[in-house]
């Protein structure tokens, strides 16, 4: 009544009827039970029950999903004389003198659960000893309320696995640190968390069946190696007790997949855990998943076409439609995009010269004087462009031609690509591994996907040259030599071996790779990587604290 909440809060107050309900709901669903929070409810319920707190328990019905199915047909007031068992998690209960009404949930559907003093002999049990959050078996007869509600009238509820702790309230936990540590409360009240990572799930099995009908073959390669290789970038390292050597976590399995190719396993693909010992933001979590796939007889033209169909074919049928509202990276927009529309290609060198940097200069550096009189040429030029050229998060000078003319692009033409977009026409110093453009100097046959300003896939014409593939890795070396990083006896017999692979024979192959993690945010419309990953890395929570 008014006057008592009046009374309670000191001053005159005037509450709604929908108010009233909330308030009602909430005191209902969490004060009503006879027993005591966390673990003394374990010893009170010994002492209200003699049954097990966490009964062995064998569920012989249908789940929810499949009850709501079932007997979507029936009418309003009609009840099903056919006795069905349910099992869920109550997600709400309200409690009135003679009958208590509770939802329970399973998997992502739930349904309205109906228990009376006249039908269900233990009710005053049921009543005062299970609650909110609680696991429990239902049987019943199905029915719908004259409301139109499907609902199951309990004659039995069996509490299976208790909650011992208040959860908050339906899809309203926001405290990022109970998100991210404790996951699994996060997933119970939150909605959207669970539709993710059920995306997520639906976007890998897409991927891996457009591949294999397809006929490429999943394959496994080393996780742990002597040395990682397949990218630039720095590896975690650890220890095998057995071998007494030091182990890398792989940063890429390009290597390891195209000696399958070699070996004469035409079209491979992994989807797996790769991981680099480097920053952590929006877009970056250490350890992340990836698609790689190789095939054979084909150039990155090709792949480019592939890519369209696979993502366009994806948002279709996942989605529902062609056009999607995804993410804008760094920022708190987001932007429409239509898959039906043919991606646009944008050449890297073009964008640049349309803004004043030539890149015959920059090849005239790079051949005059190698890497470092390259680095010196980027470097003044990006400072005449008023591009900083030192790293935010070091604090450091960028100290290699990638990383500047990375830093150009990214200037310059990537914050174009907030559609669908290829870009093309990349340099030789920044891609290793690719093939050399069949018409023009100095650049390789290779693409970058970008979406919403976010690269999420890249893609060129395996270099199958040993002798140029050897030269590429000793110009790789000096660029890593410049920023400090000096390549490991390891690394360099890794390299040698792969080298030595492509002696055997590589056929002209094309390479293909996706962020799986980064894919989940655009087609969620999450801002940050750690929304799509189950469990992201996080620093301790002393760390955290201090």
């Amino acid at each position: 009544p008014q006057s008592m909440l009046t009374k309670a809060c000191g001053v005159p107050l005037q509450v709604t009827k929908r108010q009233l309900v909330h308030l009602r709901l909430y005191r209902t669903s969490s004060r009503t039970s006879s027993i005591p929070e966390e673990q003394n409810r374990a010893a009170a319920w010994k002492e209200v029950s003699d049954k097990p707190l966490y009964p062995l328990h064998r569920h012989s019905g249908i789940d929810v999903g499949t009850f709501r199915e079932t007997y979507d047909h029936v009418q309003n007031e009609e009840v099903v004389e056919k006795e069905v068992e349910l099992c869920g998690r109550i997600q709400t209960r309200r409690v009135h003198s003679s009958i208590i009404f509770f939802s329970i949930k399973q998997n992502q559907s739930s349904v309205q659960i109906k228990v009376t003093a006249k039908q269900c002999k233990d009710f005053d049990f049921i009543k005062q000893n299970i609650r909110r959050s609680d696991i429990v078996s239902v049987v019943g007869n199905p029915s719908r309320t004259q409301r139109g509600e499907l609902t199951l009238n309990a004659t039995e509820v069996k509490l299976l696995a208790p909650c011992h702790h208040q959860l908050p309230e339906w899809n309203n936990l926001v405290d990022s640190n109970i998100r991210y540590r404790q996951r699994y409360i996060d997933m119970l009240v939150n909605k959207d968390t669970n539709n993710t990572f059920l995306l997520r799930s639906k976007i890998i099995s897409y991927l891996r069946t457009f591949l294999l009908k397809r006929d490429f073959i999943e394959v496994e390669t080393p996780v742990l190696s002597t040395s990682a290789g397949g990218a630039m970038a720095t590896p975690f390292v650890t220890t095998a007790i057995a071998l007494h050597e030091k182990l890398q976590l792989r940063i890429a399995p390009e290597l390891f997949l195209k000696q399958l190719v070699i070996g004469g396993l035409d079209r491979v693909f992994e989807i797996g855990k790769c991981f680099r010992n480097e920053g952590i933001d929006t877009t970056h979590n250490p350890e992340f998943t990836s698609c790689e796939f190789y095939q054979a007889y084909t150039d990155y033209s090709e792949l480019m076409d592939t890519t369209e169909e696979l993502l366009r074919g994806m948002v279709k049928t996942l989605l529902g439609t062609s056009q999607i509202a995804v993410p804008v990276k760094s920022t708190d927009e987001t932007v429409t995009v239509d898959f039906d529309q043919p991606f646009r290609r944008i050449s890297i060198v073009d964008e640049l010269e349309k803004n004043g940097i030539k890149y015959n200069e920059i090849l005239d550096a790079f051949n005059t004087g190698g890497m470092e009189a390259l680095t010196e040429h980027l470097k003044k030029v990006c400072i005449a462009h008023g591009i900083p050229i030192v790293n935010p998060d070091t604090k450091k000078e960028f100290a290699s031609a990638p990383q500047l003319f990375d830093e150009l692009v990214g200037t310059f033409v990537e914050t174009q690509c907030l559609q669908p977009t290829f870009l093309i026409d990349h340099p030789i110093i920044t891609s290793p591994l690719a093939k050399e453009h069949r018409t023009k100097a100095g650049i390789v046959e290779r693409f970058e996907l970008f979406l919403g300003g976010m690269e999420i896939c890249n893609a060129y014409t395996e270099l199958n040259d040993p002798e140029e593939q050897k030269r590429r890795f000793d110009m790789q070396t000096a660029s890593m030599n410049a920023l400090g990083f000096n390549k490991s006896a390891e690394a360099l017999l890794n390299e040698a071996e792969y080298v030595k692979a492509l002696e055997y024979g590589l056929p002209p192959t094309g390479g293909w790779g996706i962020g799986i993690d980064r894919l989940v945010m655009l087609l969620s419309g999450k801002m940050a990587i750690r929304d799509v990953i189950p469990f992201p890395i996080l620093r301790s929570e002393q760390r955290a604290e201090e």
